[in-house]
């Protein structure tokens, strides 16, 4: 690798998934933003999808598996291989920033083998603890463990947490290459059955678990009638793995449409996708990539899946979700009702949305049916969701835009304040959040008091009160339906800070004021 010396290096680490590494894309663009030469650790599985993002001027894919397989014959070679690995890829001598968007500690223990002058995101310590460079980071490890309890769009996350800018933050990644794109323009045209349809509409079947799949009859029928009163095209799209899907759709249409269920490349899928008027879609990687191109989509969020953390990043999008009270439900949560939510959302009702999207460019105020309906809208440097149907403004739906408001301010130190739109959810749940506040407030007012006692007097009776009181407020915390993630962030931050009281005592009284203040909006 050539690298001039006065050049500024910055080394990003993402050993996640396919959606995940198409969401940091305003990383990398950002850190080209401020004149650094990027360098991207993704896993080599996913290098491929790495080839479409802009601005990674080296991608270093690391062979993750074969490192596992070496370890259950040879682990000293897998030792060898891995450091050889890291030798190539540090070929730069000195990085100017690495930054960990993985908070697991074999992505931590990587990130210890680059040189760096500033280690952000998720790293660890000179003694092998793990650390996080802001309150960001720490939420991001809080919420990764609580998928689905986050009001925070994980792009938002990716770029607060490694310290950049948030001002227009966009997620668009490389254009198809235009020979591509006509390539796959004359395959769609050659797999009509007709040569006449005003355009295509992309159906992405699968799911990363069923019970988030919207069902495959549905999609048949929803393709039945855009072909016949929008005279559109439906295209299947997905892995290999998914071609049963798409068997069982064309065993349900009578309409036509065109499968390339298993037949595309990333680069030819993201073609595909530009030719498309619009996606139809799962809570997928797919959807990621729609809309780092720019294409809408009209999004299922069931079961654990719910569009605050992991909707597409991109304005006017469509998220649907069962208006059920029950939704999202927890990755523990045992169904009792075989997961009806999956057919909550009827195919008439996703088509009247979609037949005035593409008549209109926007997606209509709708009444009630069996589905929640938000729109996606970028503003004040955050990804939100705009509702369009009564069932979008229910308890949780209010309580979630509550606590994006009050932990955007609390994670970026700044000052409480009321927000503008002052709708709080209905007063029963209210009361009942304010009644678990009030049983937490006196558990931190304490612990600080006992922290600033043994600040002056290191007695083992007053440590083992504090230490019990730490831990009847942590356990509070971390099992509350209402602060699941916030319950988690406290443990990482009081867990960080507990060789230090000042910061015990200072952690403590910033929950506090953070709980008092939401305690004082949900009683206004």
């Amino acid at each position: 690798m050539n690298t001039a010396r006065n050049q500024r290096h910055a080394l990003l680490i993402n050993l996640t998934r396919f959606g995940d590494l198409i969401q940091s894309q305003p990383v990398l663009s950002k850190l080209k933003d401020q004149g650094l030469v990027t360098h991207l650790v993704c896993l080599e599985n996913f290098a491929r999808a790495a080839e479409l993002l802009h601005d990674a001027d080296f991608i270093h894919a690391m062979p993750g598996a074969r490192f596992l397989a070496l370890l259950d014959s040879t682990w000293p070679m897998a030792i060898v291989e891995l450091q050889n690995w890291i030798n190539s890829t540090a070929s730069v001598e000195h990085f100017d920033q690495t930054i960990n968007l993985t908070p697991s500690l074999s992505s931590r223990l990587l990130t210890s083998q680059f040189q760096s002058e500033h280690k952000l995101g998720f790293f660890l310590d000179e003694l092998g603890f793990g650390c996080y460079s802001n309150n960001w980071a720490a939420f991001l490890q809080a919420s990764s463990a609580h998928r689905g309890s986050s009001p925070f769009n994980i792009v938002d996350m990716f770029v607060r947490s490694a310290h950049l800018p948030t001002q227009k933050t966009k997620l668009k990644i490389k254009a198809p290459d235009k020979e591509l794109i006509s390539q796959m323009r004359n395959e769609l045209s050659t797999k009509t059955q007709r040569n006449n349809f005003a355009g295509y509409v992309a159906f992405q079947l699968g799911a990363s678990d069923d019970k988030r799949r919207w069902p495959v009859e549905y999609f048949a029928l929803l393709g039945e009638m855009l072909c016949k009163e929008l005279n559109l095209c439906p295209v299947l799209l997905g892995t290999k793995s998914e071609q049963h899907l798409a068997q069982k759709y064309e065993n349900l249409s009578q309409a036509p449409h065109i499968s390339l269920t298993g037949q595309t490349s990333l680069q030819e899928l993201s073609a595909t996708l530009s030719l498309c008027k619009l996606l139809v879609t799962n809570d997928t990687g797919t959807m990621h990539l729609a809309a780092g191109l720019g294409v809408r989509s009209a999004a299922f969020f069931l079961a654990t899946a719910q569009p605050w953390d992991t909707g597409p990043y991109l304005d006017n999008c469509l998220c649907l979700e069962p208006d059920m009270n029950c939704h999202p439900c927890s990755f523990s949560h045992t169904c009792d009702t075989g997961f009806s939510c999956r057919k909550a959302i009827s195919p008439e009702t996703v088509f009247k949305a979609i037949t005035h999207y593409i008549s209109t460019g926007e997606w209509r105020k709708m009444e009630g049916q069996g589905a929640k309906v938000r729109a996606t809208c970028l503003e004040n440097d955050l990804y939100t969701l705009r509702p369009l149907n009564p069932g979008a403004q229910n308890n949780y739906s209010l309580w979630m835009s509550t606590q994006k408001h009050f932990y955007n301010l609390f994670l970026n130190d700044e000052a409480l304040t009321v927000p503008k739109d002052t709708t709080r959810p209905e007063k029963d749940y209210c009361q009942n959040i304010v009644e678990h506040i009030n049983s937490i407030l006196p558990l931190l007012n304490l612990a600080a008091q006992q922290a600033n006692v043994l600040k002056k007097v290191a007695a083992p009776a007053v440590k083992k009160k504090f230490l019990s009181t730490w831990q009847r407020l942590s356990h509070i915390l971390s099992q509350s339906s209402y602060f699941p993630v916030l319950g988690l962030l406290w443990t990482h931050q009081s867990q960080a800070a507990s060789s230090n009281l000042e910061e015990i005592i200072a952690l403590c009284q910033r929950y506090e004021k953070l709980l008092q203040k939401l305690n004082n909006f949900l009683r206004m």
